[in-house]
């Protein structure tokens, strides 16, 4: 098993940890620097957005009766996989909203 979290250009990061919590990882610094990023890299002012959008379902520090940690069902994985659809859906509308004001530009 692995876990899933997010690192920032600034250096910061962030996932979600079995105290049912999104937080940054709180492992060593010689540990985080062995970590391995995955997947592609993305624009880190929409990801902290999709992050915030979600924090209400999944951190119990800023929601306590969102659904608590479940190693099998509701975890790190689970968290990473629902900020990347919600990432998707707002970079799917800041397209829109340029088509729409491209369009806009072009018509006045």
């Amino acid at each position: 098993m692995h876990h899933d979290s997010f690192r920032y250009n600034d250096g910061s990061n962030s996932g979600y940890y079995d105290n049912s919590r999104v937080r940054a990882d709180d492992a060593p610094k010689e540990l985080q620097d062995r970590y391995k990023d995955v997947g592609p890299e993305l624009d880190d002012d929409t990801l902290r957005q999709a992050e915030r959008n979600l924090a209400k379902d999944w951190d119990q520090g800023t929601n306590p009766d969102a659904e608590p940690y479940h190693r099998r069902k509701h975890n790190c994985q689970d968290y990473a996989d629902a900020v990347e659809k919600e990432y998707n859906r707002l970079k799917e509308e800041e397209e829109k909203k340029k088509e729409k004001e491209k369009k806009k530009k072009g018509s006045g």
